[in-house]
């Protein structure tokens, strides 16, 4: 049965008249001679259709946006004293990637991949507080707020790693993602925290939004493992709910 959270992006995520999976999709089979090639081919044929059109069967999804229900980050260093909560994010930006590379290992069901999308944007309901250190030049500033965050990042490159196993359900073959890793690099990120001090002072808000920006890339660099964790468990589900919805003789031709 799938989980509530599951369920949760299913209705957040509608296709509309999309694509039959895996019918509509290319599939490779494990003893092509250019497999890898192959993959990246597949890829390549499949993100944008899972983005602009989506899968209407046997499940109803599309992967632009992507969504995520929560997420959560504290940062301790000498710019800033900072938690901050994320609701119900929307990702946006996906549709324009590019499959760079892929190499696939058919006999430990794993699959390797790099993206690369030239403008993402994360949208989300926050609520944060903390403190603005300023490296120990200035005073304390209290920071803190809720509204809507605005996350714009450009020219990102992930590095997708996943590991999988067969699971059998109702006498079929599934394949079940087990680990789903990223590595993210990218040039520059904007940050944009609406409401801060509930409005209550314009000024310290746009000041404290000009020091984040300026901080911004450090921010990422200090917290980018956590980052890093978020996306990956956020494309495993998408990933699983893909997989997990015909069986894998369905997807791989020659496996018996």
């Amino acid at each position: 049965m799938i989980s509530a959270a599951f369920s949760f992006l299913l209705l957040l995520a509608p296709a509309f008249g999309g694509y039959v999976f895996p019918d509509d999709f290319q599939l490779c089979r494990r003893d092509d001679k250019n497999l890898d090639g192959c993959v990246l081919s597949a890829l390549r044929d499949a993100l944008p259709k899972l983005a602009k059109e989506g899968i209407s069967s046997p499940i109803s999804l599309r992967t632009e946006p992507v969504y995520s229900k929560y997420c959560e980050y504290h940062i301790r260093n000498v710019d800033l004293l900072y938690d901050e909560y994320f609701f119900n994010l929307s990702h946006i930006g996906l549709i324009n990637s590019t499959v760079v590379s892929a190499n696939a290992d058919p006999v430990n069901l794993a699959l390797n991949f790099t993206t690369f999308s030239p403008f993402m944007m994360q949208i989300a309901p926050y609520i944060a507080n903390g403190s603005l250190l300023y490296n120990g030049t200035r005073d304390r500033n209290p920071i803190w707020g809720y509204g809507i965050s605005t996350k714009k990042l450009y020219n990102v490159t992930i590095v997708h790693q996943l590991k999988s196993n067969q699971v059998v359900k109702n006498g079929e073959t599934y394949l079940e993602i087990t680990s789903y890793d990223t590595s993210i690099q990218m040039d520059l990120i904007t940050l944009d925290y609406g409401n801060l001090y509930n409005g209550t002072n314009p000024e310290l808000a746009k000041d404290t939004k000009d020091y984040l920006n300026e901080i911004a890339m450090y921010l990422v660099s200090d917290i980018g493992g956590k980052i890093e964790i978020f996306f990956g468990d956020m494309f495993k589900t998408y990933a699983n709910l893909i997989f997990g919805s015909v069986p894998l003789n369905k997807i791989v031709p020659d496996f018996q």
